[in-house]
């Protein structure tokens, strides 16, 4: 397993409570089988392995390692589905792109798109273990337009 740009070394687990283990979509880091570690004294960090079966391995051994009796314990398990279409409205012969947030951490980001006579996505997305949430927000960015070069 590697973390982002560096080799896993270390990694504080000891802030019981404040710490969280989820899956992220392929989307956010353009690489697949990735999971991300929230709170503690670093922060977010993200690491990726070789396969899904490897996350899912680790983030369950994580998760064990963080409250080694959750398992004995009343919890719920959350999962969120979602699909998003199409954006109206917006300036034509531009391209956009959605990020989707789930209590303000990025969870998930569509495509960029050139906004023609439909701006249409149809992209899924599916988390299937996520932390207690309150707010689910999708913004529209309009991608950076490269400058062109003066001679």
């Amino acid at each position: 397993m590697y973390q982002l740009n560096n080799i896993f070394r270390h990694t504080d687990l000891s802030c019981t409570g404040a710490v969280g283990v989820a899956p992220v979509h392929q989307s956010v880091l353009g690489r697949r089988h990735c999971f991300q570690v929230r709170g503690g004294p670093r922060g977010e960090r993200y690491y990726a392995c070789g396969s899904r079966q490897e996350r899912d391995l680790w983030i369950y051994s994580l998760r064990k390692s963080i409250s080694p009796n959750a398992e004995h314990t009343r919890h719920t398990d959350n999962s969120l589905k979602m699909w998003i279409y199409e954006a109206k409205n917006l300036p034509p012969k531009k391209k956009y792109f959605c990020e989707l947030h789930l209590d303000k951490a990025l969870y998930g980001r569509t495509s960029v798109k050139l906004q023609t006579d439909l701006l249409f996505w149809g992209e899924y997305f599916d988390f299937p273990d996520v932390p207690d949430i309150n707010v689910i927000t999708v913004n529209v960015f309009r991608e950076v337009e490269k400058k062109k070069k003066c001679d």
